[in-house]
């Protein structure tokens, strides 16, 4: 495959991948890793993330870096395809509050619940492994996967957030229409029975809050 075809071939998967593709992705299509190096030197693409790649020119955007870490879980796949088969790995916690708007949280360190164990050297990733129902997922408008906004106060809950933080995430779900309290209801029900101590300062703010 000459320069001409590969920089095609790149730029095509990239355009539905924030300007992004992988090492992975691209060998499906028949450029190496040394040719991927190559475009790298002559500034054609530039390496983001440990075999990730932003084709150069493409827009930027504030959540291109943790859309890159999304994409270097399952570096082989086509992002597309994991849209229409979820694989489990999904934005949650802090990250996904940061992302949705509600409360006052920093999206990184970037946090990803998985179905299966992985694991990253970086400070600022955390995976962790928790499953997520895909009817608990939604999808921005750039395609990344996150808990919606009422699994994500759940998971604010189930990770003992800070009790001021999560007041300001809850009073903001409230706002927002996606908001589902009998899912979160339904989200609680086993857990309630063996740790209803130690939610139960969350479930007290969460009824001050609606019926301040």
């Amino acid at each position: 495959m000459d320069t001409k075809a590969n920089t095609k071939a790149i730029s095509e998967i990239a355009a539905s991948q924030m300007g992004l593709i992988t090492s992975a992705q691209a060998a499906r299509f028949g450029v190496s890793r040394n040719v991927l190096a190559y475009m790298a030197r002559v500034g054609k693409v530039e390496r983001v993330e440990h075999g990730v790649y932003r084709v150069c020119g493409a827009p930027y955007s504030v959540n291109q870096d943790i859309y890159a870490v999304w994409l270097s879980s399952a570096p082989a796949q086509m992002a597309h395809e994991r849209y229409s088969d979820f694989d489990g790995t999904v934005v949650g916690g802090r990250s996904a509050a940061a992302i949705h708007g509600i409360g006052d949280f920093f999206i990184s360190p970037y946090r990803f619940f998985t179905h299966t164990r992985l694991n990253s050297k970086r400070k600022n990733i955390i995976f962790t492994k928790r499953l997520v129902d895909k009817a608990d997922v939604v999808f921005t408008d750039f395609g990344l996967p996150l808990t919606s906004i009422t699994r994500t106060i759940y998971d604010l809950i189930y990770d003992n957030e800070e009790l001021s933080l999560f007041s300001g995430a809850f009073t903001d779900a409230l706002k927002d229409k996606s908001f589902d309290a009998d899912r979160l209801r339904v989200l609680f029900m086993e857990q309630l029975a063996s740790k209803r101590c130690i939610y139960e300062q969350y479930f007290d703010e969460m009824m001050n809050i609606v019926n301040g």
